[in-house]
């Protein structure tokens, strides 16, 4: 009992001492992406990302087979209709053609001789030195020889046409957007040479989910922005809309005709289509996609308290989703900062720091 009074104080004393001698761990701050939404951020219309591409463009191939033994033009250059493209081996389609020709003459003489045979008979047979037999027979060698005039005369056609085959030509005027082919390479007949866009008009290509369809097609404004000329629109409208989603993306690909092109728009640039709705959303602003939560049932985000920098969930009203944003109509306020990235790995109360701002 002695012991055990003296061992039990002496043991509370060094717990407390080593309890006190330590110091306070530091509070984990979390690095997370913000941002901070803009008095002036508030959305009347919402867009779709796309590229700028010609109306027509023609995908030009060899009719026939062969090697490619010259490449006249790069992609990008300006070509004129009928200029030509690239060039194969013209050996093997000048035999061929030299061939039919030989062919053709001989059926030419043939056809001739039959004609004089045939001549000679009638004249006979009226003066009754041949029979009808003979005649006839005379008839039907110059049925045969017509028939093989004619069919050397068509493979003659053919192997001239296939000799001018291989030289590939631009069907229209325009832009060489892509070359498929090189020199010494081996092209099978329709395979894919080069694409050729067209002069003329210009027009935007963009993906529409199909929880978005109506809403592009009763949109009342539609205005386009490159992103190499920012705060410049360009009138647009829609042309066509794809019946069927894509096979990968499930959404509907459309094509918006830019009504007053200019120089500065080029082929492959990137754009931005802003649709004005007809159901204007007030106070909305556009966070990227990673910036949502779906918890309980609600959406939510994290909000960034300005004096602590500790984290609040707060539940918003979404009203409309894109590729790689959110519209969110209620619950955010301007000059309020919400995380963007890192957003699963916060909990109520947590100090975070901006990503690139000084510790």
């Amino acid at each position: 009992m002695l012991r055990d009074r003296i061992l039990l104080p002496l043991l509370s004393t060094m717990i407390l001492a080593s309890c006190g001698s330590g110091e306070t761990p530091p509070e984990d701050v979390r690095i997370v992406r913000t941002v901070t939404i803009a008095a002036g951020d508030d959305l009347a219309d919402s867009g779709y990302s796309g590229e700028v591409r010609a109306r027509h463009e023609s995908q030009i191939a060899f009719r026939v087979a062969g090697r490619v033994v010259e490449r006249l033009v790069d992609a990008g250059a300006c070509v004129n209709k009928d200029q030509p493209l690239a060039r194969l081996d013209p050996v093997d389609a000048a035999l061929n053609v030299e061939s039919a020709r030989a062919q053709l003459e001989s059926a030419r003489s043939s056809y001739a001789q039959a004609q004089l045979d045939f001549e000679r008979a009638e004249k006979l047979i009226a003066r009754r030195f041949i029979s009808q037999a003979e005649l006839d027979r005379d008839r039907v060698t110059l049925d045969t020889s017509r028939a093989q005039f004619i069919a050397a005369q068509s493979q003659f056609d053919l192997a001239s046409n296939q000799q001018a085959y291989t030289l590939l030509r631009a069907p229209h005027a325009g832009i060489v957007t892509e070359i498929g082919v090189e020199a010494g390479e081996v092209v099978n007949a329709g395979q894919r040479a080069a694409v050729v866009a067209a002069d003329g008009e210009r027009e935007i290509v963009i993906s529409i989910p199909e929880s978005r369809l109506e809403e592009v097609r009763q949109a009342v404004g539609l205005s386009i922005e490159l992103w190499a000329r920012p705060g410049h629109r360009y009138a647009g409208k829609v042309r066509e809309i794809a019946p069927m989603t894509d096979d990968a993306t499930r959404q509907y690909t459309a094509r918006v005709t830019i009504t007053d092109p200019d120089a500065s728009v080029e082929l492959g640039m990137t754009a931005r289509v802003h649709l004005e709705s007809a159901r204007r959303l007030a106070a909305s602003y556009r966070l990227p996609l990673s910036a949502l939560l779906q918890k309980d049932g609600k959406s939510q985000v994290w909000v960034v308290a300005t004096d602590t920098g500790r984290v609040a969930l707060r539940s918003v009203t979404v009203a409309d989703m894109e590729q790689d944003s959110v519209i969110v109509r209620e619950g955010l306020k301007p000059d309020e900062t919400v995380v963007t990235a890192g957003v699963h790995l916060l909990f109520a109360g947590q100090k975070v720091r901006p990503a690139g701002e000084e510790a």
